[in-house]
């Protein structure tokens, strides 16, 4: 799908062209699932003339894409003509996409299927689980569910299995509905959320007031001490280091439009961590593979190589260093590659009940986090500038350790290597034959969030895991 070449300052004339009920519909798509508080407050000011498209198109790398599917979501074709977009392609664009979080574009279909009798409804039963009288000048339905999302009625996560929607099943207990449309819409909720997925609402908040929760590691620590769980066997590891170093653009006209909007440098000091990461693990008699600048195709080849071969092993290591953006990083092509995309190669059946390990050092947004400042030497940011007889999920005993949260840069010294991954090996180095790899990742994360750059940098890594068993790293 290709469209006439537009500028970000475009965007303020293109939400001119919106009426007021538009831009609801079309800032909750595409902050719902990101900033629910901050829109929120927005709109229950009456702000409906924010250059919301203006400053979201500022912190996404594929804000082009985006906004067009969030378009032709709530069927606001008239602007998608005007960027010069054909509305079959954009009615085909949006079938194949997954840029727009899935459960949101779930809650927006349920909004457009919904008779005005029943969503009037469906307001009061929000209003009753919120605790709240009245909202200041809003009626929109879309405005009731940002409610029910920033009090955490409703969970909204990367994957709609792992959302929570318990409050529209609640809600659908209450009602009579006849209507087939409607019907259809309400059996698309998934009933039952994957709690073994750590990711929540929080996951996509940009508000530092969100990220500062611990993201449920204290629990998954008390949980994860219990010698009754036992441990994973993790004698006979496979691993691969992605290391990505030096870019170039594609020349590849089909793949042009997602590309960033400016070069990728290079990305001085990685070699530091990928020396780190290779003799930490052969240091245990890993199967250590590493490669270096692979295009966006390769990347995903060389994990699905890596993941057959692990089925031999005990379980897979993948270690990613590259620049990156919300849950992307780059090929040495500058392609994006989708992170969910590398998980879902790796949740393999063939690596059932065996831990599945993913080490993500990449920015996940452009913005620095800043505190109080402390001299040390300069710094970069890696952002844009067989079958089984056995059974379970094969989401299961995965853990996922990012160098930073959601959006905001991942820093690394240009001569040292990265905090994330430096801290890492070392911790591991000075820990493994006493403590199990959950515990490890949190001492991680309280040392890389206290440390601070030249300019006030500072970070905090995120994890999530599914992890069954302790992870161990071999003693002997």
């Amino acid at each position: 799908m290709e469209s006439k070449e537009i500028e970000i300052g475009d965007l303020k004339y293109l939400e001119e062209d919106l009426t007021g009920e538009e831009i609801v519909s079309i800032v909750f798509i595409l902050y719902g699932a990101e900033k629910p508080k901050w829109i929120l407050e927005k709109l229950e000011n009456n702000d409906n003339k924010g250059n919301f498209l203006e400053e979201y198109a500022k912190t996404h790398v594929n804000w082009k894409l985006i906004i067009i599917e969030a378009l032709a979501v709530t069927q606001i074709f008239e602007c998608i003509k005007n960027l010069g977009v054909p509305i079959s392609e954009a009615r085909e664009f949006v079938r194949k996409s997954h840029l727009i979080n899935s459960g949101i574009k779930l809650l927006y279909e349920l909004c457009e299927s919904l008779t005005q009798d029943i969503s009037d409804k469906l307001i009061n039963f929000i209003k009753d689980e919120c605790n709240f009288a009245t909202i200041r000048n809003v009626d929109q339905l879309e405005i009731f569910l940002l409610h029910a999302i920033v009090n955490g009625k409703i969970k909204i996560a990367s994957t709609l299995d792992a959302c929570d929607f318990s409050m529209i099943h609640n809600f659908k207990t209450t009602i009579n509905v006849t209507d087939q449309k409607i019907l259809e819409v309400l059996e698309k909720f998934p009933s039952k959320p994957n709690t073994l997925d750590n990711s929540n609402d929080s996951n996509f908040n940009n508000s530092s007031e969100n990220f500062m929760r611990p993201n449920s590691v204290e629990q998954i620590q008390v949980a994860m001490s219990n010698t009754l769980l036992g441990n994973y066997s993790t004698k006979k590891m496979c691993v691969l280091i992605i290391n990505q170093q030096n870019f170039v653009r594609t020349t590849n006209a089909d793949l042009q439009k997602m590309l960033p909007d400016h070069n990728l440098t290079e990305r001085k000091g990685t070699i530091k961590d990928r020396e780190a990461l290779q003799s930490l693990f052969e240091s245990f008699n890993y199967h250590v593979t590493t490669k270096n600048d692979l295009t966006h195709i390769e990347v995903l080849r060389e994990v699905d190589k890596i993941t057959k071969q692990s089925s031999e092993y005990d379980g897979l290591i993948v270690c990613v260093l590259s620049h990156g953006h919300e849950q992307i990083f780059y090929g040495s092509d500058s392609v994006p590659i989708f992170i969910r995309d590398v998980k879902e190669i790796m949740s393999s059946k063939l690596l059932l009940h065996k831990p599945k390990i993913l080490l993500i050092q990449a920015c996940q947004g452009t913005s620095l986090q800043r505190s109080v400042r402390r001299i040390v030497p300069s710094t970069e940011n890696d952002g844009p500038s067989t079958s089984s007889l056995i059974s379970g999920s094969t989401r299961a005993d995965f853990l996922i350790f990012w160098s930073t949260i959601e959006g905001f840069a991942s820093v690394r010294h240009i001569d040292q290597g990265s905090w994330f991954i430096q801290e890492l090996v070392k911790r591991i180095r000075e820990t493994y034959r006493t403590t199990n790899l959950l515990d490890i990742c949190t001492a991680v994360i309280r040392e890389v969030s206290l440390r601070r750059g030249y300019r006030d940098e500072c970070m905090l890594p995120k994890l999530e895991s599914t992890f069954t068993q302790n992870f161990r790293f071999p003693t002997d």
